[in-house]
């Protein structure tokens, strides 16, 4: 079986660390994904599968002085990345079938400036999910 297909989330993901009185945060509000799916069928009723292909995103990061002397920073980054996973897809019916895929997405290097502190961050967000899906044809 060879096949393309897209997909987007919009489960936030975030996190952040404070260090003395500073505090960092990210947040992926969205991603999205065209990828290309090469499976084979060991049984009539079931699909395993490999997929890869490009990942897209939005990062948001925010640096800010807890005790105000500072002026926060906010920033926006849309990222392009590559993502890849396996998966497998069994018939429940002649309708229906279930899905259950493992997924890596990496979006290379950012780096956040804080002119304010003379400072910055480097970040290489990845992302792993794990996604399952149930299927009606009609």
């Amino acid at each position: 079986m060879v096949g393309i297909e897209g997909d987007a989330d919009f489960g936030r993901v975030n996190g952040g660390f404070t260090i003395p009185i500073f505090r960092y945060d990210a947040r992926k509000e969205w991603e999205a994904s065209v990828r290309g799916r090469f499976g084979y069928t060991p049984t009539e009723r079931l699909l395993l599968y490999v997929t890869g292909g490009v990942a897209f995103t939005e990062l948001k990061y925010s640096w800010m002085d807890i005790t105000g002397f500072f002026p926060p920073v906010d920033a926006s980054v849309s990222k392009a990345g590559w993502t890849a996973g396996i998966g497998g897809e069994a018939a429940l019916t002649h309708r229906v079938t279930a899905r259950l895929e493992y997924r890596y997405s990496d979006f290379g290097t950012t780096r956040f400036d804080w002119p304010a502190v003379a400072g910055s961050y480097e970040q290489h967000p990845r992302f792993q999910s794990v996604r399952g899906g149930v299927s009606v044809r009609f």
